[in-house]
């Protein structure tokens, strides 16, 4: 072990003995100006503790590095979803608008077409369908079954939902025809006919 690690792990045991040997004084015990300096201390070590960006998602190597003149050579990025639910990435080539993947020609319509960083041409190809999915078909999906992000039908959603949550209220004349049911049925219990 060298002499630095040993005055680094040192430290380390200081700062540890230090920690525990300060008093923790409960939150609502302090004044102000300590409560501000616990928040600050606590935001700065949260900051610090964060190591830059979230690196977002990336294709693999082999993928990326061919991937810049696949228009020209009509070829496409199939992301092909298995039946385990496991997603596979593969380049094939379109051969008059289909695509030969384990052992089976999938058509590609134009529409399901991808571009990802509108360059690049991808689809995402189920194993079990002989079409790819299309944005097109999805979004009719989300309209015909009202699972839309718009703030208008999200409105729409929860105005049916409150009104569908609050009880039902009986109109007035629904009340006249209770009373007179309940009028004829206890003159027919009760005497009216003998």
């Amino acid at each position: 072990m060298g002499l630095f690690k040993k005055k680094k792990q040192k430290k380390k045991e200081e700062k540890i003995v230090e920690e525990v040997e300060k008093p923790i004084t409960p939150f609502n015990q302090l004044g102000l100006n300590d409560k501000l300096d616990r928040i600050n201390d606590v935001l700065e070590t949260g900051i610090k503790s964060k190591k830059g960006k979230e690196k977002g998602f990336r294709l693999p190597g082999s993928i990326r590095s061919a991937s810049k003149k696949y228009d020209k050579k009509n070829k496409v990025i199939v992301f092909l979803v298995k039946t385990n639910k496991s997603l596979i990435p593969l380049v094939t080539q379109i051969y008059k608008g289909m695509v030969w993947i384990n052992d089976n020609w999938h058509s590609i319509p134009v529409d399901s077409i991808i571009y990802y960083k509108n360059k690049i041409p991808c689809i995402i190809l189920p194993e079990w369908d002989l079409i790819p999915l299309s944005p097109d078909k999805l979004y009719g999906d989300a309209v015909q079954n009202h699972r839309l992000i718009d703030p208008q039908t999200l409105v729409i959603r929860a105005l049916k939902m409150e009104a569908s949550l609050t009880p039902k209220k009986l109109a007035g004349k629904m009340w006249i025809w209770i009373i007179l049911g309940g009028v004829a049925a206890i003159y027919v219990i009760f005497g009216g006919a003998k």
